[in-house]
């Protein structure tokens, strides 16, 4: 532990909600220049505790301290803004600290906006770097990011990661995104079942460390089980109540039922499986030389080809508003190429998950959006109850009567997979299904599509995920142009470094060879 005096220290601190902790009895203590990021399951209190330590929400026990000097910046996960409103005039009305036009305009300049956009017009990606346009004005001590790369594309997330990796302010953040948290973070907390936990070392160290804290839980959960059960023995065989000492043995029984109950909540294992329909024919997908533009403009997709087999997954990374969706529509036959040809099997049964498709109604509940009149869905031929399927998105049974509108942003996207992967499909397309969710179900969704054996389109800001899920990246590079790569996101990346390092006299007969030994593959 550092021996500089923390910035911000957090003790015996316990909030609740409808009578149950989220946490309590908690320490935290914050010091100058660590950047601690913040693991635990959607639901486990995380975002509780970032407006906690932004004092943003108050304590219902404990302390919260830090100097008086300390300055708090805390960016939340959705932004509250006035659609009618240009971007320089929300940041202007909603600064924590105020700042002269010409530090307003370039911290617009540096989220790479303009002044004069009206916010009611942005996309998701655009409204998320206003969200982090604070960062780029106010000078904090700690800064407090809530899932600070959602709705961002790849290159926006990787000129963030540079930014805060330069920042002299300390940082707690949230998110999912692995590659991130590897990349930025020197400090990690598990904040698992209303306890936080702390490591000295950053998120690629957490699995090992994880895995080492539940095997211990499981030797001391076996050794509980052991005194309980003699407890237990002692209890059938009968109490004499007026006997003080047997009255504090019975106490003390309870006490220990109750605390072996809670350990038995560890993380329950789960899995998601996706239902298939006969194979499709073995080319799935034949794209030669397409073409498309909108509005008279230069094409988004220049003169693309591409061979997709059968079992294959093809990640599509880039900006937003690249064209990846694009693509995927053309590919898909849902829309006509300007020029060339594209040839389908004559066998494929489709299932899409767009992200930012809404629920019809979100009054709805879980188990009518699942069965309608119902109470069970059909898994590989056979009912099966919607109980036992939820539970497989971990869903909590108490959940399944409350409309989807008390759900989350990540619970809602469990639930549109959980809806998608009871239809039958051989060609899978997901178009950003890792926004808002959380690892363990990062981690049981990219199981499920690794023994998908249809074929897989997958458009994905996660670059861990896609390197766990792709064969091949299709990559929107400068000039409208899109490339094959073998592998995933990584290789993608070690693939163009290559060919940088390349002199330049050379670099274009090499691009050109990479193209052909993409055609031989075919």
């Amino acid at each position: 532990m550092s021996s500089i005096p923390p910035i911000l220290t957090v003790q015996d601190a316990c909030v609740t909600f409808g009578g149950k902790p989220v946490f309590e009895d908690l320490y935290l203590s914050i010091h100058p220049g660590e950047r601690l990021c913040l693991i635990g399951r959607n639901g486990s209190g995380k975002s509780t505790l970032l407006k906690v330590l932004a004092g943003q929400l108050d304590l219902d026990d404990g302390g919260l301290h830090h100097p008086s000097t300390t300055q708090i910046l805390y960016i939340p996960q959705e932004l509250s803004f006035d659609p009618a409103h240009t971007i320089f005039e929300h940041l202007q009305t909603t600064l924590p600290s105020s700042h002269p036009d010409y530090a307003i305009e370039q911290a617009i300049s540096l989220i790479s906006m303009q002044p004069e956009t009206i916010m009611g017009t942005l996309s998701g990606g655009a409204i998320k770097r206003v969200t982090l346009a604070p960062l780029f004005i106010e000078e904090p001590d700690l800064a407090l990011l809530d899932e600070p790369t959602n709705h961002l594309d790849i290159e926006a997330i990787e000129w963030l990661e540079k930014h805060l990796s330069r920042t002299r302010a300390a940082l707690l953040f949230i998110s999912h995104d692995r590659a991130f948290l590897s990349k930025l973070s020197t400090h990690t907390l598990w904040l698992d079942r209303g306890t936080i936990r702390r490591n000295n070392k950053g998120y690629s160290n957490f699995n090992a460390w994880a895995e080492k804290i539940l095997e211990d839980e499981a030797q001391e959960r076996s050794k509980m089980k052991k005194h309980l059960s003699q407890e237990e023995v002692w209890l059938r065989q009968g109490v004499t109540a007026r006997r003080k000492r047997n009255q504090g043995r019975l106490k003390k029984l309870y006490d220990l039922r109750e605390t072996s109950a809670s350990h038995e909540k560890i993380k329950e294992q789960s899995s998601i499986s996706i239902e298939q329909a006969d194979a499709s024919g073995k080319i799935v997908i034949e794209a030669k030389k397409i073409t498309k533009g909108f509005d008279n403009q230069l094409p988004i997709i220049n003169d693309f080809s591409i061979k997709i087999q059968r079992g294959e997954c093809i990640s599509f990374v880039g900006p937003n508003g690249a064209g990846k969706t694009t693509l995927i529509k053309l590919l898909t036959g849902k829309l006509d190429p300007d020029a060339g040809h594209i040839k389908l099997s004559r066998t494929l049964e489709v299932a899409y998950f767009d992200q930012n498709k809404a629920f019809e109604d979100e009054t709805d509940s879980l188990r009518h959006f699942l069965c309608g009149a119902g109470d069970t869905v059909t898994r590989f031929g056979k009912p099966m109850h919607v109980t036992g399927y939820l539970k497989e998105y971990l869903f909590d049974p108490k959940q399944f009567e409350s409309p989807i509108s008390s759900l989350s942003g990540g619970e809602k996207s469990r639930l549109k997979l959980a809806k998608l992967f009871t239809e039958p499909s051989n060609l899978l397309i997901l178009d950003e299904p890792t926004n808002d969710l959380d690892m363990e179900t990062l981690d049981l969704l990219q199981e499920a599509l690794n023994s998908y054996e249809g074929t897989i389109l997958l458009i994905s800001h996660d670059r861990d995920f896609i390197d766990r899920c792709a064969t091949r990246t299709v990559a929107f590079e400068e000039n409208n142009q899109q490339i094959i790569y073998a592998g995933g996101y990584s290789d993608y990346k070690a693939q163009t470094q290559a060919t940088k390092a390349i002199p330049e006299k050379t670099t274009n007969d090499s691009k050109k060879s990479i193209k052909e030994s993409q055609k031989r593959a075919k």
